[in-house]
C-alpha cells in the first residue's frame, strides 16, 4: 500500500520545520557567542627587584594593556609610600619598539584583575590618564617582544604586573 506524497509531506512538514529552527537558532547563538568580547589578564612578572626584564608572546586579542596589580588598594599620590615610577623598554629581538615613562600619578585604577590574588589594579598604557602610549598601537597579536623596566622608585607593596586584553570566545585557548 502506497502512501500518497502529500500525506507525508503533512506529516513530516511540522516537525521538520521544528528542527530546521532549532538548528539554525542554536547555530545563530553558538555564532554570536564565538564573537563575543571576554576581558582576559595574564600575569608577566612579580615586581620583585627594580630592573624586570621578561618575555612576552602577544596572544590573539585587541586592546592590551600593561597593568600593576597589588593585593591592596593603593592610595597614590607624590607623598604616598606605594608611588613608582620607571622607565619601559619593549625590543623585538634587538630592535626597540618602544620606550616610555611610567608614573604612579599618572595610572589609572582598574578592576580587571578581581577573582584572584591580586584583585586591585593600575592601568599603566593607553588609559586617558597616562602619559603613555597604547600598547596595542605598539605590540602585535601573536608576536615576541622582550620588555624591560626599570623602577626608578619601585612599589611599596608587594606587586605584580599583568598583561589585559579584550579577546573574542572563540580565540581562547582551548587547554586552558
Amino acid at each position: 500500500m502506497k502512501t500518497h506524497p502529500m500525506k507525508l509531506f503533512k506529516k513530516w512538514f511540522y516537525p521538520a520545520v521544528f528542527v530546521s529552527s532549532v538548528i539554525l537558532i542554536a547555530w545563530f547563538f553558538y555564532t554570536y557567542a564565538s564573537y563575543t568580547s571576554v576581558l582576559r589578564s595574564m600575569q608577566l612578572t612579580t615586581c620583585t627587584n627594580d630592573v624586570l626584564k621578561f618575555h612576552l608572546q602577544v596572544p590573539k586579542g585587541r586592546n592590551f594593556a600593561l597593568v600593576l596589580g597589588t593585593p591592596e588598594v593603593q592610595k597614590l599620590g607624590a607623598a604616598s609610600s606605594n608611588a613608582f615610577s620607571g622607565h619601559v623598554q619593549i625590543l623585538n629581538g634587538s630592535s626597540p619598539i618602544a620606550s616610555f615613562l611610567i608614573d604612579s600619578k599618572l595610572a589609572q585604577a582598574c578592576n580587571w584583575l578581581q577573582g584572584g590574588e591580586t584583585p586591585y589594579g593600575l592601568v599603566l598604557t593607553g588609559s586617558s590618564n597616562t602619559n603613555c602610549p597604547n600598547l596595542s598601537a605598539l605590540i602585535q597579536p601573536q608576536k615576541d617582544y622582550d620588555i624591560e623596566i626599570v623602577f626608578d622608585h619601585a612599589p611599596a607593596v608587594t606587586a605584580s604586573l599583568w598583561l589585559c586584553w579584550v579577546q573574542a570566545y572563540k580565540d581562547r585557548e582551548k587547554n586552558k
